[in-house]
């Protein structure tokens, strides 16, 4: 599997969880008003005991509901960190050298002619010169050499431009930001465009909208809906076994 595509599945993978989401919450909220309703017919229980069982009951499915979010908060992060991590290593991939022979030597001569002619050419003609030489690219192997060594291409021409030097800067600026993009395989573009976004995955929040929230706080309590998404920071108070359906009557 390619690293762009591990990239691809484990973002995919952070979008199916949150969707889960809503599906562990209106199952856990089935149980939980079952078990209630259970509660609340039970003949055997005086109207104090069956407040008692149902707040028992809400502390009980509240809990599952948590360790559920937390099994989802640990995979959700996990795939996070793989999104993350399979775009850097996208952006790091080398290119493929081309096949030709030909196509290598006419760019290296090109390339070679280009930066004689920058130290005897005015600052003005040295920046036509290297816009025409960038916009005829369309090799990101090419493009990426041209990238690498740009810094040393353009460092004599900003020093000796004088009163220009912010107008060039300004071009100068551009020119880089062309060559870095076509530098970029697609699936490095890709990568790059998501990078950003890739940092605020881990940690996100699972139950996102206000109807999570408002659910919880209706079933359980505001100090269950408060740790939803930080289900590892909350102290249990039941046994994990005491998760499974109350057996009521």
């Amino acid at each position: 599997m390619t690293n762009y595509k591990k990239m691809i599945d484990a973002l995919e993978k952070t979008s199916e969880i949150e969707k889960r989401a809503t599906t562990l919450l209106l199952d856990v909220k089935t149980e939980f008003e079952e078990a209630e309703r259970q509660i609340k017919s039970d003949t055997r229980l005086s109207g104090e005991g069956k407040i008692e069982e149902i707040q028992r009951a809400k502390l009980q499915y509240g809990e599952k509901f948590l360790r559920e979010a937390k099994k989802m908060r640990e995979e959700f992060d996990k795939a996070a960190i793989s999104a993350k991590v399979g775009a850097e290593l996208v952006l790091n991939e080398s290119h493929e050298k081309p096949a030709s022979d030909t196509v290598i030597k006419t760019f290296e001569r090109e390339f070679n002619d280009i930066k004689t002619k920058l130290l005897f050419t005015s600052p003005g003609e040295c920046i036509e010169q290297i816009t025409q030489f960038i916009e005829k690219q369309d090799n990101p192997y090419f493009a990426k050499i041209i990238k690498d060594q740009f810094a040393s291409m353009v460092s004599d021409l900003l020093t000796s431009s004088g009163d220009e030097r912010p107008e060039l800067a300004i071009k100068v600026k551009k020119l880089y930001e062309d060559i870095s993009n076509k530098a970029l395989s697609d699936e490095q573009k890709k990568a790059a465009e998501l990078s950003p976004h890739l940092d605020a995955r881990y940690g996100a929040d699972i139950f996102n909208n206000h109807i999570h929230k408002d659910t919880l706080v209706y079933l359980f309590d505001r100090e269950i809906a408060s740790f939803a998404n930080r289900p590892d920071q909350y102290e249990f108070k039941l046994d994990e076994r005491q998760d499974e359906p109350l057996q009521i009557g």
